[in-house]
């Protein structure tokens, strides 16, 4: 026997909706919002479990707790659900993941497994966040500026070492919330630096960076086999080059006398002559 349950997931408690695969509905219970808890409640579940969530801030927890106790656990995005509005019900919500589960009626699922990545994960999402945050104090700094008469525009309205030149710029009542928010700027871009270092540690233990590194780091005899055949490419570019030269400089052109040039007979005499 094969059952899907339907998860509507909130801080303290869980819905979970139970439905065969004739659509019966087996009953509705709310639970609490404990790994631990879930757990127990898909082992008292006759034969196997399929289960359906919504994407939210627990839902990749529970899909790394619940996916060994259970067939198939699936997160659909928020945004897609079937049926006309009505009024919020968590059961009612619970029931429809698990009836639209049931029917294959899902239209994409948010799959939340990261594998050997899941490391990885957490410094990027905090390095993201990061800058973003980084990036909305330089448009508060530049529309603050805007807001006085104040033409700012480029990377250096939110540079350190301009800061008093701008801020020379703006009335006396302004200039306190404006320093704050290039004391937050500055703040904020030391723990971006101290992300992306801990970002880049991070990706340099991965696995696949060892194997890129080695695939694309030449050898040594590599490295010499290279540079003999470009100083071979080189040489027969020069002759190409001295070939073509000679090949347009006609037989019988009379030579030009270079400027400063003696005879050989001459060359004892002082030359040029003088007057």
């Amino acid at each position: 026997m094969e059952t899907y349950i339907g998860l509507d997931v909130h801080a303290a408690s869980c819905t979970a909706a139970v439905m065969d695969g004739r659509g019966k509905r087996l009953g509705a219970h709310v639970i609490a919002t404990n790994g631990q808890a879930l757990v127990q409640f898909l082992a008292t579940q006759p034969g196997t479990a399929s289960v359906c969530m919504e994407e939210g801030t627990q839902s990749e927890w529970l899909y790394q707790v619940l996916s060994p106790h259970a067939k198939q656990v699936v997160v659909i995005g928020l945004s897609e659900r079937s049926g006309p509005q009505r009024q919020k019900n968590d059961e009612l919500d619970a029931y429809d993941l698990a009836d639209r589960h049931r029917r294959d009626a899902l239209p994409k699922a948010v799959f939340k497994d990261a594998g050997q990545l899941t490391s990885l994960r957490q410094p990027v999402k905090v390095h993201a966040s990061i800058v973003r945050d980084s990036v909305r104090v330089q448009n508060r700094l530049k529309a603050m500026f805007r807001s006085r008469g104040v033409h700012a525009t480029g990377k250096n309205v939110c540079a350190a070492k301009s800061r008093e030149k701008w801020l020379e710029q703006l009335p006396p009542s302004n200039r306190v919330a404006v320093s704050r928010l290039y004391d937050q700027h500055e703040a904020l871009l030391e723990v971006r630096e101290k992300a992306r270092k801990d970002l880049v540690a991070e990706s340099h233990r991965h696995p696949s960076y060892a194997a890129s590194r080695d695939a694309t780091a030449p050898s040594s005899c590599s490295t010499v086999e290279t540079g003999r055949s470009r100083r071979r490419a080189s040489i027969a570019r020069l002759d190409e080059a001295d070939c073509l030269r000679q090949a347009e400089i006609p037989k019988d052109r009379p030579k030009s006398p270079r400027i400063g040039y003696a005879p050989p007979e001459s060359r004892t005499k002082q030359w040029p002559p003088r007057p």
